[in-house]
């Protein structure tokens, strides 16, 4: 499997969980380590970095997702659609108990 496929079948799970995914395509005159997949999830700005089986972030990428967490990001580096999809599962349940101590 390519990672552009990863990247697609991600943004497939992202998009019918009612989330609006952007693919970040990376160049010589943008910010290095933005993940590949960025958007909203039920209002909570999530990050996505796809990397094949037995492959891991770069430092830069490690960094920018360090960064986006401590700005209230959630995000995950994932090597599979099915982990992109426990991650939309986390923001789930994570709202779910906000909600629960709102009432």
């Amino acid at each position: 499997m390519r990672e552009s496929n990863l990247q697609r079948d991600v943004q497939a799970v992202f998009t019918a969980r009612g989330g609006y995914p952007i693919k970040y395509h990376g160049g010589p005159y943008s910010a290095a380590g933005v993940p590949d997949i960025i958007g909203p999830y039920r209002s909570v700005f999530v990050y996505i970095e796809t990397k094949l089986p037995g492959q891991e972030p770069t430092p830069i990428q490690v960094l920018v997702h360090k960064r986006l967490d401590a700005a209230g990001a959630i995000g995950a580096v994932v090597h599979s659609a099915a982990e992109a999809a426990l991650l939309l599962d986390r923001v789930d349940d994570m709202l779910s108990k906000l909600l629960l101590t709102l009432v």
